[in-house]
């Protein structure tokens, strides 16, 4: 199975998977020097030896379930959602805040008004070994610009 190493380290270099940016531990940091829960991830940071680029990925929105989906043509490989402004899934690490579960239910807390809230993909799919390899980050997105599921 094809495996993406989704890890900010230090020098570029990664050693861990896309479930490593969801929890936070004093030995492992970004290159930056931050655990990962408190790292943005953001377009033009080296990972996996590269600049993550932005990608055009697919991502969908369920409004009978409140669940977001993530579509990428071919081997998806590994993904994390990224929530911001308020809103959290009901299955996460990083305080709620990232998942890597398709379907996961979005949980936007009362007060906040959707468009205020934004997501991000950060998906790759690496071969072994899997360094360098070019990680992808979706621009932000408010629920309200997603395709909907019927």
């Amino acid at each position: 199975m094809l495996r993406v190493f989704i890890a900010a380290a230090a020098l570029g270099c990664a050693n861990a998977h896309a479930e490593f940016l969801m929890a936070d531990s004093s030995f492992r940091q970004n290159s930056e020097g931050k655990m990962y829960c408190s790292a943005e991830v953001k377009k033009g940071d080296v990972v996996m030896g590269m600049p993550m680029a932005v990608s055009t990925a697919q991502v969908m929105f369920n409004s009978q379930n409140n669940t977001i989906h993530f579509e990428l043509a071919g081997e998806p490989g590994e993904y994390v959602f990224i929530a911001d402004g308020g809103a959290t899934f009901a299955d996460g690490g990083c305080k709620s805040t990232r998942s890597t579960l398709d379907g996961v239910k979005v949980i936007v807390p009362a007060g906040v008004a959707e468009s205020q809230v934004t997501f991000r993909v950060v998906h790759g799919n690496c071969g072994e070994p899997p360094s360098p390899c070019q990680i992808y980050t979706t621009d932000p997105f408010s629920l309200s610009t997603l395709k909907f599921m019927a």
